[in-house]
């Protein structure tokens, strides 16, 4: 023979662990003879049916290198009735600690604690800026409970941080116009680097083009590679030039620098992208007479004077003045002024 009864639970919207009570059988003195038995305790479990799920507050993490600290936050779908404590990790990837990321000295694994009541708790990781073109770069972050018998289910129990480089690089030439003599047989063009290094060597491309200067036998007309070693700000193009024996006056050519857009988006062209080369004419002659003394007759009305080049000859005609000058008595129609024109290629 038996008999029931009902207990009522009060459901409630917090997170707890199971509970339990007991229950007690006591029998009052009855003229039946009933007395109680010898199982005349009893427990009573109440199984927690407000299940918790624990997760980032952002399923990832996107951050400019220049906007630290991230600040990461790990939320709670409801209160529970216990602190609870979550073990972090944070691990490199292609972001590494203390280089792109740190905790200011504290241990890079740690323990968060959500207090009971309250369903977030954050923490903070630093963003290390630096000048360097390296592209963006990921670091992870892991999440596990330490024992608890709360009804926790964690969503995720990793997530990414993006680092986004901020440091856009500009590739341009040191200056519009670079000089070098013919005898050198150079011409050095400085190419620099604006805003910060990169990690890797950047190829570049120079294209020259002649302005004044006769092509083929001063330069060549043709495009060139320069680059910029890793982790460096300058590079230096050696445009070769020719030397000859003529005078030329300087001589110009011009310059494009080519970025490509291969590199990405953050290595681009700068301000400064054409510039002006000049060959400085190193080619020293002398003009001087062919002879020492000259003979004419005056019946012939003149008397035929020789000038000559010596060390090369010139690329374009020049005037030479040329004054007698009175070595015995001459009346004033002896004397002449004249200019001589000599063409000398």
């Amino acid at each position: 023979m038996s008999t029931s009864f009902t207990i009522n639970i009060i459901d409630d919207n917090i997170a707890e662990c199971d509970e339990t009570f007991t229950l007690t059988l006591s029998v009052p003195s009855s003229p039946c003879g009933v007395i109680s038995g010898s199982d005349d305790t009893s427990e009573v479990m109440i199984r927690d049916d407000d299940g918790v799920m624990l997760s980032f507050d952002q399923s990832q993490y996107f951050i400019e290198e220049n906007m630290t600290p991230l600040s990461v936050g790990l939320i709670l779908n409801r209160t529970t009735s216990e602190d609870v404590i979550v073990e972090v990790s944070v691990n490199d990837r292609s972001a590494k600690a203390g280089i792109d990321y740190d905790r200011s000295g504290a241990p890079l694994v740690f323990n968060v604690t959500i207090s009971s009541g309250v369903t977030s708790s954050s923490f903070d990781v630093n963003i290390n800026n630096n000048t360097r073109q390296d592209g963006d770069t990921m670091f992870s972050i892991t999440i596990r409970l330490i024992s608890t018998c709360l009804p926790i289910t964690i969503k995720s129990d990793t997530t990414s941080v993006t680092i986004i480089d901020d440091d856009v690089l500009r590739i341009q030439f040191s200056s519009t116009s670079f000089s070098g003599s013919e005898s050198s047989g150079e011409v050095l063009v400085s190419i620099v680097m604006l805003g910060g290094s990169f990690d890797r060597n950047i190829k570049i491309y120079v294209s020259l083009r002649g302005i004044n200067v006769i092509e083929e036998n001063d330069f060549r007309p043709t495009r060139l590679t320069a680059t910029i070693p890793a982790n460096a700000t300058t590079t230096t193009v050696r445009v070769p030039v020719m030397s000859d024996s003529i005078v030329e006056g300087d001589e110009m050519f011009s310059m494009n620098l080519n970025v490509p857009s291969s590199l990405g988006p953050g290595i681009v062209a700068g301000s400064v992208t054409s510039a002006t080369g000049i060959i400085l004419d190193s080619t020293d002659i002398t003009v001087q007479f062919t002879q020492t003394q000259y003979t004419g007759s005056e019946d012939t009305g003149f008397v035929l004077v020789t000038l000559e080049l010596v060390g090369g000859t010139s690329s374009r005609p020049f005037d030479v003045t040329v004054t007698p000058l009175e070595q015995s008595p001459v009346s004033a129609s002896n004397v002449v002024y004249f200019y001589y024109y000599c063409i000398f290629i």
